[in-house]
């Protein structure tokens, strides 16, 4: 009787340990349960943010692409302004310099009309007091 009662005893200590270690792995499994939704929890808000962050930077970025072809728009308008000013200075300087050419020409010209007619009256004033 005596050995028996030993014998449940001793299986009942067993089975409590065992009851015990069952219900201190279900508390840890329990308590890593509730970390690891934590930090799902921690990672999806992350996510989140990201995606936002990522979709801010993407509408940004998309803005800054089109002020970018604006501007090269811009600038190459300016370009061709600025290539046609130019084209035009060139042919009104072209201009400009036939222009003083043709009169320094004509002043040349009335220069030797001048001479022309000062020579011929100085002939004639002679050849009339010659008479």
């Amino acid at each position: 009787g005596k050995g028996e009662m030993e014998k449940l005893k001793l299986a009942l200590n067993w089975n409590q340990e065992e009851l015990e270690q069952w219900a201190t792995a279900a508390t840890k499994k329990e308590e890593d349960n509730l970390a690891l939704q934590k930090y799902t929890r921690a990672d999806e808000m992350k996510i989140k943010e990201l995606a936002l962050s990522i979709e801010s930077l993407t509408k940004l970025s998309v803005e800054k692409q089109a002020q970018v072809e604006n501007e090269t728009t811009e600038t190459q308008t300016r370009q061709v302004e600025l290539d046609k000013t130019a084209e035009s200075f060139k042919v009104q300087h072209t201009e400009r310099r036939q222009l003083v050419k043709q009169w320094q020409e004509t002043v040349e010209s009335m220069r030797s009309r001048d001479k022309e007619i000062s020579d011929i009256s100085t002939k004639y004033a002679e050849a009339k007091r010659l008479r």
